[in-house]
């Protein structure tokens, strides 16, 4: 953050505090400083959001909303002046919150900051990477029917029968999958 000239991140983009955090809620807040990472929800994920992300961030349950439980946290923020948002993930009505009930703190909006961690994949996530494509490929082998030909774009059997299933009508309009090229 040093580099950005920022003191403390604001994440609402649910893949970027899901990658950050592991928390995998529909409703959070996360406030990143150079001391620690903070993930605000409510009252519903607390047992969730203990069990996901409780070893890397304090977890601060809200029964109001995640906004006013934010504004008190930044202000407990020793040093956090300057604070980045996803500018690609922030709803304008959330925006004018920032504007309005932050306006204590200088707001600056980022681009790519998480997005670009999450495009770099170091060895051990690339063999979960390629472990879960092998347990999805033999998932879909097992659905079909058979243990080839969808692969090498061969039409087989099983590939007929998901695209009938899939609205096929034969004309060329139903998803061709597993077909190789029409």
């Amino acid at each position: 953050m040093d580099r950005l000239n920022l003191d403390a991140l604001l994440l609402t983009g649910p893949a970027n505090i899901r990658y950050l955090t592991g928390f995998s809620g529909s409703s959070a807040l996360v406030l990143v400083t150079l001391r620690e990472i903070v993930l605000i929800t409510d009252s519903r994920y607390e047992t969730q959001a203990a069990d996901e992300a409780g070893a890397v961030a304090r977890i601060d349950i809200q029964e109001r909303s995640l906004w006013s439980g934010l504004w008190p946290r930044i202000a407990a923020s020793s040093g956090v002046h300057v604070i980045g948002f996803e500018a690609s993930h922030l709803l304008h009505r959330d925006f004018q919150r920032l504007l309005e009930s932050g306006s204590r703190w200088q707001w600056r909006p980022t681009a790519d900051i998480v997005e670009g961690l999450r495009e770099r994949k170091d060895p051990d996530e690339v063999e979960a990477i390629r472990r879960a494509g092998g347990m999805a490929t033999r998932a879909l082998e097992r659905i079909l029917g058979h243990s080839s030909g969808w692969r090498d774009g061969h039409e087989g059997a099983g590939a007929h029968t998901f695209q009938g299933r899939a609205g096929n009508d034969g004309a060329g309009r139903g998803r061709n999958v597993g077909a190789g090229a029409s």
